[in-house]
């Protein structure tokens, strides 16, 4: 789920930095600072930088707050 897109550098392909949250089933440790990788049902992988420790107080999920940054993400690759 993306929390709130921030304004680009690029004018053309969006974004290169922007919030967004995970929605994991609860059980799962996420320690905050963590770095996360995540892929989509399509099988494309995005990398996250940093992560909230997980609030679990749902019955059948966890959130985790995420930021991503391309550029950063593509100096670590």
């Amino acid at each position: 789920i993306l929390k709130g897109l921030k304004a680009s550098d690029q004018t053309f392909f969006g974004t290169d930095a922007y919030d967004a949250k995970l929605l994991i089933r609860n059980g799962l440790e996420i320690p905050p600072g963590a770095d996360i990788d995540v892929t989509d049902v399509n099988g494309q992988a995005t990398h996250y930088k940093r992560a909230s420790k997980g609030y679990a107080g749902y019955v059948s999920h966890q959130e985790v707050a995420m930021v991503r940054d391309e550029k950063a993400s593509e100096e670590v690759e």
